[in-house]
């Protein structure tokens, strides 16, 4: 709606009963009916004001007393006062109504059809004896103000037309595949955004300065997008040729995650090839590819040591993650059925897989009652040589030996075993409440972390042996 000046900076007039916070064209209506039902009044004070001037010649050319002896009338070629007075009220009326209706106008149809409207309606309602007056003036404000209303609208919709040009040209030039057809499309792309630019009335320095900008930003996107799908090459031969285009910092940044990409590439080809060569262990492919790293640059040699380092960790995670899945399964079964699953059990080496199968022998037979305390201390924190030594000297059982070798290989996957570590402490302390001695908190602690159930369901086992103890 066009914002409609009705007081200008000097005119101290109030409008009694307008609220300043209701839309222009409401306060606008208000204060025509608060100043219009004053002008009944200001029409006489203006002839009394007249009589008091010297002397003055009236419109058609008639002379008057400015100052009538007591008891005359003031006439005019017209007729007497009251109809003069008549007659201005009657013209009065008449601007009261165009003013309104070029208000109506303007406000029921406002933005870019504001002109229009307040035209057709100043056609519509003008007479030659309302163009010179109130009306005429309030027309020629409105008028004004819808035109910069529209104009304000056509800039921003200009405006936000050329951001979508731009955000297209960017998300677009992101896709092309060749450092040959980005130029291509750069050239067509950026000389139509320019021309719409110079359009929309900004000058030719910033012109050249949005073109630079969306240019540096296309080829930016078009790397880090190669980048994102692997393609080191792509990226490579881009900012080979497009670089230029770049501010100093993207273009090192680009450079430098290509050639991150670049090493993790080549150290991913090596230890694929340390897989079909060695056949081996997360370990044994780690050293064929650390051994056949030969890149004389030695920040790509580094980052490709880094990438070798990461592959093993995660390679290795995933044998820890399979081996406590196979120990967990065979300690669950008898011993015939335990040999099957160990038999070539990934994640495991030579002498853990062939300690669990001697371990697992003796399932069957094995009568040998585990100290808790020491298994419940190796399950949290244990290594292979301590719960060797402890089945050597009978203080585990050969099942536990294995659900132990379990835990430690789930530990290294990268399972803090948090949850049984907090279940536990729970167990000691609510032990130690009801006046358990702490070979029983073991006891208990050892009867939930070797119950036959999923990691998940020990809650469950604790609450019934609970039920148990809490006589």
């Amino acid at each position: 709606m066009p914002i409609i000046p009705t007081i200008t900076k000097r005119e101290f007039i109030k409008t009694p009963g307008v609220d300043a916070s209701v839309p222009a064209p409401a306060r606008l209506a208000a204060a025509y009916e608060n100043n219009l039902s004053r002008f009944g009044t200001l029409i006489p004070a203006a002839i009394r004001a007249a009589s008091k001037v010297n002397a003055g010649i009236t419109s058609a050319g008639v002379s008057v007393s400015a100052r009538p002896s007591a008891g005359e009338n003031l006439r005019y070629p017209g007729g007497t006062t009251e109809n003069v007075k008549a007659e201005k009220r009657a013209q009065a009326d008449k601007d009261l109504t165009v003013r309104t209706a070029l208000v109506d106008a303007v406000r029921q149809d406002a933005g870019a059809k504001g002109v229009q409207a307040l035209e057709t309606a100043a056609v519509k309602n003008f007479t030659p004896e309302t163009a010179s007056g109130p009306a005429a003036r309030d027309y020629a404000v409105l008028h004004r103000a819808a035109r910069e209303e529209q104009a304000a609208s056509a800039s921003v919709r200009a405006r936000e037309s050329a951001d979508t040009e731009k955000t297209l040209l960017r998300q677009v030039g992101a896709l092309v595949r060749s450092p040959e057809a980005l130029d291509e499309y750069l050239s067509g792309q950026v000389a139509a955004y320019e021309e719409r630019l110079r359009g929309n009335g900004e000058s030719e320095v910033a012109v050249k300065a949005n073109a630079r900008a969306v240019r540096a930003q296309t080829v930016e996107e078009n790397v880090c997008r190669s980048l994102s799908c692997g393609d080191w090459r792509a990226a490579e031969a881009t900012l080979s040729k497009h670089g230029d285009k770049l501010p100093d910092a993207a273009r090192q940044t680009c450079a430098a995650k290509t050639r991150a990409l670049f090493a993790r590439s080549q150290a991913e080809k090596l230890w694929e090839e340390g897989r079909l060569e060695t056949g081996g262990s997360a370990g044994q492919i780690r050293r064929y590819a650390l051994e056949h790293i030969a890149e004389p640059d030695v920040e790509l040699g580094a980052a490709m040591r880094q990438t070798v380092e990461a592959l093993s960790r995660r390679e290795g995670a995933r044998e820890h993650a399979l081996a406590a899945q196979t120990l967990a399964s065979a300690a669950r079964l008898p011993s015939a059925d335990a040999l099957g699953v160990l038999d070539g059990a990934p994640g495991l080496d030579a002498e853990e897989l062939a300690q669990a199968r001697q371990a697992a022998l003796f399932f069957d037979g094995d009568n040998t009652r585990s100290d808790a305390a020491q298994f419940v201390a190796c399950y949290f924190g244990g290594t292979q040589k301590e719960h060797a030594r402890l089945l050597k000297r009978e203080k585990i059982s050969a099942r536990d030996y294995v659900r132990l070798e379990a835990s430690r290989h789930a530990r290294q996957s990268g399972d803090s075993r948090r949850a049984q570590e907090l279940l536990c402490r729970g167990i000691d302390v609510w032990m130690q409440k009801k006046g358990f001695s702490a070979q029983d908190s073991y006891a208990a602690q050892y009867a939930v972390l070797t119950a036959d159930a999923p990691s998940g369901s020990l809650g469950d086992v604790w609450k019934q042996i609970k039920n148990l103890l809490d006589v």
